[in-house]
Protein backbone atom coordinates (compact mmCIF):
# COMPACT_ATOMS: atom_id res chain seq x y z
CA UNK A 1 0.00 0.00 0.00
CA UNK A 2 2.92 2.08 -1.06
CA UNK A 3 2.93 5.03 -3.45
CA UNK A 4 6.27 5.61 -3.37
CA UNK A 5 7.03 9.41 -3.61
CA UNK A 6 10.14 10.44 -1.73
CA UNK A 7 11.44 13.39 -0.77
CA UNK A 8 14.26 13.78 1.73
CA UNK A 9 17.67 11.82 1.93
CA UNK A 10 19.28 11.56 5.15
CA UNK A 11 22.92 13.09 5.57
CA UNK A 12 25.53 10.35 5.19
CA UNK A 13 26.38 11.60 9.21
CA UNK A 14 22.62 10.57 10.15
CA UNK A 15 22.40 7.55 12.60
CA UNK A 16 21.59 4.41 10.66
CA UNK A 17 18.04 4.01 12.54
CA UNK A 18 17.40 7.63 10.89
CA UNK A 19 18.56 6.89 7.63
CA UNK A 20 16.03 3.76 7.52
CA UNK A 21 13.48 5.25 8.83
CA UNK A 22 13.64 8.50 6.08
CA UNK A 23 13.81 5.33 3.49
CA UNK A 24 10.52 3.91 4.65
CA UNK A 25 8.40 6.90 5.80
CA UNK A 26 9.36 8.95 3.16
CA UNK A 27 7.03 6.19 0.70
CA UNK A 28 3.37 7.80 0.80
CA UNK A 29 0.85 4.64 0.30
CA UNK A 30 -1.77 3.19 -1.92
CA UNK A 31 -1.24 1.54 -2.12
CA UNK A 32 0.73 4.02 -1.41
CA UNK A 33 2.31 8.80 3.62
CA UNK A 34 0.04 15.04 14.28
CA UNK A 35 2.69 16.93 16.05
CA UNK A 36 1.94 19.86 14.33
CA UNK A 37 -2.31 19.66 15.32
CA UNK A 38 -4.57 17.89 17.72
CA UNK A 39 -5.67 14.33 17.39
CA UNK A 40 -8.56 12.07 18.11
CA UNK A 41 -8.62 9.04 19.57
CA UNK A 42 -10.94 7.04 17.52
CA UNK A 43 -13.69 4.66 19.46
CA UNK A 44 -14.61 1.39 17.67
CA UNK A 45 -17.69 2.43 15.21
CA UNK A 46 -18.51 -1.54 14.27
CA UNK A 47 -22.02 -0.93 16.61
CA UNK A 48 -23.38 1.95 14.60
CA UNK A 49 -22.00 1.35 11.51
CA UNK A 50 -23.51 -2.51 11.39
CA UNK A 51 -26.61 -1.17 11.64
CA UNK A 52 -26.46 1.28 9.10
CA UNK A 53 -24.05 -0.33 6.55
CA UNK A 54 -25.33 -2.31 2.96
CA UNK A 55 -26.63 -5.48 4.04
CA UNK A 56 -25.18 -8.21 3.62
CA UNK A 57 -21.91 -7.98 5.46
CA UNK A 58 -19.13 -10.50 4.39
CA UNK A 59 -15.54 -11.34 4.90
CA UNK A 60 -15.29 -12.66 1.25
CA UNK A 61 -17.58 -12.21 -1.36
CA UNK A 62 -17.95 -15.50 -3.23
CA UNK A 63 -15.43 -16.78 -5.62
CA UNK A 64 -12.40 -14.52 -4.21
CA UNK A 65 -9.80 -16.30 -3.39
CA UNK A 66 -7.94 -16.60 -0.02
CA UNK A 67 -5.30 -13.19 0.20
CA UNK A 68 -2.83 -15.24 1.20
CA UNK A 69 1.01 -14.28 1.93
CA UNK A 70 2.62 -11.87 -0.83
CA UNK A 71 5.29 -14.53 -2.57
CA UNK A 72 8.93 -13.01 -3.32
CA UNK A 73 8.74 -10.87 -6.50
CA UNK A 74 10.87 -10.47 -9.28
CA UNK A 75 12.70 -7.66 -10.75
CA UNK A 76 10.36 -7.70 -13.81
CA UNK A 77 7.18 -8.09 -11.07
CA UNK A 78 8.60 -5.12 -8.98
CA UNK A 79 8.69 -2.57 -12.02
CA UNK A 80 5.48 -3.69 -13.47
CA UNK A 81 3.32 -3.42 -9.95
CA UNK A 82 5.04 0.06 -9.12
CA UNK A 83 3.90 1.00 -13.15
CA UNK A 84 0.12 -0.73 -12.31
CA UNK A 85 0.29 1.54 -9.06
CA UNK A 86 1.17 4.45 -10.79
CA UNK A 87 -1.95 4.00 -13.40
CA UNK A 88 -4.02 3.66 -10.28
CA UNK A 89 -2.78 7.01 -8.67
CA UNK A 90 -2.58 9.30 -11.53
CA UNK A 91 -6.02 10.64 -10.81
CA UNK A 92 -6.16 14.41 -10.63
CA UNK A 93 -7.75 15.57 -7.04
CA UNK A 94 -11.56 15.83 -7.69
CA UNK A 95 -12.81 19.38 -7.82
CA UNK A 96 -15.70 18.87 -5.67
CA UNK A 97 -12.55 18.02 -2.88
CA UNK A 98 -11.32 21.60 -3.52
CA UNK A 99 -12.81 24.73 -1.15
CA UNK A 100 -11.51 28.38 -2.36
CA UNK A 101 -11.57 29.77 1.09
CA UNK A 102 -12.40 33.73 1.72
CA UNK A 103 -9.93 36.17 0.22
CA UNK A 104 -7.14 35.51 -1.84
CA UNK A 105 -5.62 32.48 -0.43
CA UNK A 106 -4.96 28.76 -1.81
CA UNK A 107 -6.94 26.29 -2.66
CA UNK A 108 -7.44 24.00 0.43
CA UNK A 109 -7.64 20.08 0.26
CA UNK A 110 -11.35 18.86 1.61
CA UNK A 111 -11.02 15.49 2.99
CA UNK A 112 -13.66 13.14 1.45
CA UNK A 113 -16.79 12.66 3.67
CA UNK A 114 -16.99 8.84 5.64
CA UNK A 115 -20.24 7.81 6.13
CA UNK A 116 -19.56 4.05 6.99
CA UNK A 117 -16.28 2.33 8.94
CA UNK A 118 -14.74 -0.63 6.51
CA UNK A 119 -11.84 -2.65 7.05
CA UNK A 120 -10.92 -4.36 3.75
CA UNK A 121 -7.97 -6.40 2.11
CA UNK A 122 -6.58 -5.90 -1.72
CA UNK A 123 -4.42 -7.87 -3.40
CA UNK A 124 -2.33 -7.60 -6.66
CA UNK A 125 -1.94 -10.84 -8.20
CA UNK A 126 -0.04 -12.05 -11.38
CA UNK A 127 -2.08 -13.62 -13.83
CA UNK A 128 -2.46 -16.55 -14.65
CA UNK A 129 0.04 -18.09 -11.96
CA UNK A 130 -2.02 -15.83 -9.35
CA UNK A 131 1.62 -14.98 -7.83
CA UNK A 132 0.17 -12.74 -4.99
CA UNK A 133 2.36 -9.38 -5.84
CA UNK A 134 1.24 -7.14 -2.90
CA UNK A 135 -1.20 -7.35 0.09
CA UNK A 136 -2.40 -4.16 2.03
CA UNK A 137 -5.19 -3.84 4.58
CA UNK A 138 -7.12 -0.60 4.42
CA UNK A 139 -9.35 0.48 7.64
CA UNK A 140 -11.54 3.54 7.51
CA UNK A 141 -13.68 5.68 9.50
CA UNK A 142 -15.49 9.24 9.72
CA UNK A 143 -12.30 10.02 12.02
CA UNK A 144 -9.10 8.06 11.16
CA UNK A 145 -7.55 6.26 7.94
CA UNK A 146 -5.06 3.40 7.71
CA UNK A 147 -3.17 1.58 5.18
CA UNK A 148 -0.99 -1.68 6.26
CA UNK A 149 1.22 -3.62 3.79
CA UNK A 150 2.15 -7.19 4.30
CA UNK A 151 5.01 -6.05 6.22
CA UNK A 152 3.11 -4.10 8.83
CA UNK A 153 4.40 -0.50 7.59
CA UNK A 154 1.64 1.76 8.18
CA UNK A 155 0.42 5.02 6.43
CA UNK A 156 -2.33 6.46 9.48
CA UNK A 157 -4.37 9.62 8.90
CA UNK A 158 -6.33 11.20 11.17
CA UNK A 159 -8.94 14.86 11.71
CA UNK A 160 -8.20 17.15 13.69
CA UNK A 161 -11.67 17.03 16.08
CA UNK A 162 -11.21 21.23 15.99
CA UNK A 163 -10.21 21.86 12.79
CA UNK A 164 -11.73 18.29 10.54
CA UNK A 165 -10.59 19.52 7.14
CA UNK A 166 -7.04 19.36 8.60
CA UNK A 167 -5.05 15.98 9.11
CA UNK A 168 -2.23 15.07 10.52
CA UNK A 169 -0.22 11.80 10.18
CA UNK A 170 2.27 9.09 11.16
CA UNK A 171 4.18 6.52 9.10
CA UNK A 172 4.93 3.69 11.23
CA UNK A 173 7.83 1.37 10.55
CA UNK A 174 7.37 -1.91 13.00
CA UNK A 175 11.18 -2.95 11.52
CA UNK A 176 12.51 -0.18 13.04
CA UNK A 177 9.92 0.59 15.78
CA UNK A 178 9.36 4.06 14.35
CA UNK A 179 6.73 6.51 14.06
CA UNK A 180 7.54 9.29 11.78
CA UNK A 181 5.17 12.47 12.44
CA UNK A 182 3.63 14.51 10.09
CA UNK A 183 1.65 17.45 10.53
CA UNK A 184 -0.85 19.31 7.98
CA UNK A 185 2.25 21.28 6.95
CA UNK A 186 4.30 18.08 6.25
CA UNK A 187 1.58 16.25 4.38
CA UNK A 188 1.40 19.49 2.38
CA UNK A 189 5.11 19.80 1.88
CA UNK A 190 4.98 15.81 0.44
CA UNK A 191 1.73 15.98 -1.23
CA UNK A 192 0.13 13.91 0.82
CA UNK A 193 -2.62 15.63 1.45
CA UNK A 194 -4.91 13.06 -1.08
CA UNK A 195 -3.96 10.57 1.26
CA UNK A 196 -6.90 10.43 2.51
CA UNK A 197 -8.96 10.33 -0.19
CA UNK A 198 -6.74 7.67 -1.82
CA UNK A 199 -7.19 5.43 1.59
CA UNK A 200 -10.99 5.70 1.63
CA UNK A 201 -11.09 4.78 -2.04
CA UNK A 202 -9.47 1.69 -1.26
CA UNK A 203 -6.64 2.60 -3.62
CA UNK A 204 -7.90 5.67 -5.98
CA UNK A 205 -9.16 3.82 -8.90
CA UNK A 206 -10.99 6.63 -10.37
CA UNK A 207 -8.53 7.36 -13.49
CA UNK A 208 -8.98 3.96 -14.33
CA UNK A 209 -12.49 4.68 -16.26
CA UNK A 210 -10.80 7.02 -18.40
CA UNK A 211 -11.34 4.91 -22.22
CA UNK A 212 -13.36 2.16 -20.67
CA UNK A 213 -17.00 1.55 -21.65
CA UNK A 214 -19.70 0.43 -19.65
CA UNK A 215 -21.22 -3.12 -20.57
CA UNK A 216 -24.27 -2.89 -18.62
CA UNK A 217 -23.85 -5.92 -16.68
CA UNK A 218 -23.39 -5.80 -13.11
CA UNK A 219 -21.74 -7.89 -9.57
CA UNK A 220 -23.09 -7.70 -6.06
CA UNK A 221 -20.40 -7.99 -3.85
CA UNK A 222 -20.31 -6.87 0.05
CA UNK A 223 -23.95 -5.69 -0.23
CA UNK A 224 -22.74 -3.35 -3.26
CA UNK A 225 -23.26 -3.31 -7.25
CA UNK A 226 -20.13 -3.48 -9.30
CA UNK A 227 -20.37 -2.12 -12.37
CA UNK A 228 -18.33 -3.72 -15.33
CA UNK A 229 -16.53 -1.57 -17.74
CA UNK A 230 -14.39 -2.64 -20.42
CA UNK A 231 -11.99 -1.65 -22.91
CA UNK A 232 -12.94 -1.48 -26.43
CA UNK A 233 -9.39 -1.37 -27.98
CA UNK A 234 -5.67 -1.95 -27.51
CA UNK A 235 -4.45 2.10 -25.74
CA UNK A 236 -5.91 1.28 -22.69
CA UNK A 237 -4.15 -0.35 -19.83
CA UNK A 238 -6.57 -1.31 -17.51
CA UNK A 239 -8.43 -3.86 -19.79
CA UNK A 240 -11.74 -4.67 -17.37
CA UNK A 241 -13.00 -2.81 -14.09
CA UNK A 242 -15.92 -3.64 -11.80
CA UNK A 243 -16.48 -0.10 -10.30
CA UNK A 244 -19.14 1.11 -7.75
CA UNK A 245 -19.27 4.68 -8.50
CA UNK A 246 -21.08 5.28 -4.82
CA UNK A 247 -18.02 4.65 -2.65
CA UNK A 248 -15.40 5.06 -5.26
CA UNK A 249 -14.48 1.16 -5.31
CA UNK A 250 -12.71 -1.18 -7.57
CA UNK A 251 -14.20 -4.92 -7.00
CA UNK A 252 -11.48 -5.98 -9.37
CA UNK A 253 -9.59 -4.42 -12.26
CA UNK A 254 -7.57 -6.83 -14.75
CA UNK A 255 -4.07 -4.40 -16.41
CA UNK A 256 -1.95 -5.20 -18.80
CA UNK A 257 1.65 -3.52 -18.06
CA UNK A 258 4.93 -4.19 -19.94
CA UNK A 259 3.40 -7.38 -21.35
CA UNK A 260 2.16 -9.02 -18.20
CA UNK A 261 -1.62 -9.18 -16.97
CA UNK A 262 -2.43 -8.26 -13.69
CA UNK A 263 -5.29 -8.82 -11.45
CA UNK A 264 -6.44 -5.76 -8.88
CA UNK A 265 -9.30 -7.23 -6.15
CA UNK A 266 -10.68 -6.29 -3.39
CA UNK A 267 -10.36 -10.14 -1.17
CA UNK A 268 -12.38 -9.27 2.04
CA UNK A 269 -14.24 -6.48 3.19
CA UNK A 270 -16.19 -6.01 6.60
CA UNK A 271 -18.57 -3.16 7.47
CA UNK A 272 -16.72 -2.69 10.78
CA UNK A 273 -13.17 -1.27 12.10
CA UNK A 274 -11.19 -2.53 14.98
CA UNK A 275 -11.12 1.15 17.00
CA UNK A 276 -7.74 0.01 18.62
CA UNK A 277 -6.53 -0.54 15.43
CA UNK A 278 -7.15 3.36 14.65
CA UNK A 279 -5.64 5.06 17.64
CA UNK A 280 -3.14 7.34 17.97
CA UNK A 281 0.09 4.99 16.74
CA UNK A 282 1.64 6.76 19.63
CA UNK A 283 -0.66 5.38 22.09
CA UNK A 284 -0.69 1.71 20.30
CA UNK A 285 3.39 1.74 20.23
CA UNK A 286 4.40 3.66 23.49
CA UNK A 287 7.98 2.29 23.34
CA UNK A 288 8.65 3.17 19.73
CA UNK A 289 11.08 5.81 18.78
CA UNK A 290 8.94 8.91 18.15
CA UNK A 291 10.36 11.35 15.62
CA UNK A 292 9.35 14.46 13.44
CA UNK A 293 9.77 15.19 9.32
CA UNK A 294 11.76 18.42 11.00
CA UNK A 295 14.04 16.10 12.53
CA UNK A 296 14.98 13.90 9.49
CA UNK A 297 15.30 17.05 8.00
CA UNK A 298 17.66 18.80 10.53
CA UNK A 299 20.04 16.09 10.07
CA UNK A 300 20.37 16.47 6.59
CA UNK A 301 21.38 20.04 6.77
CA UNK A 302 23.57 19.34 9.30
CA UNK A 303 25.52 16.36 7.94
CA UNK A 304 25.77 18.75 4.51
CA UNK A 305 27.04 21.48 6.64
CA UNK A 306 29.77 18.86 7.79
CA UNK A 307 31.24 17.72 4.56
Amino acid sequence: MSFPNTFLRCARTAATLATAALACACEAPAPMTLTHGATASVPSHAAADAASAPAPSARAHAGAPDAGAPEAADADGLDTLAELRRLETSAPARSERRARPAGDGPVAFVPRTIAHSVTATVVVREEPDGAVLSQETFRISPEAVSVTDAAGCEWWLARNPVHPDELSGARCDPAQRLVLQHGAGDLRLIGGEDLWDRIAELGNHGALTEGLVATGRTESAFGLEFAQWVAEDDSPAVRELLWNEQQGWALRSRATVGGRSMLREIAALEWSVDGEALRDPLERHPGWLRSEISDLEDMREAGTAAR
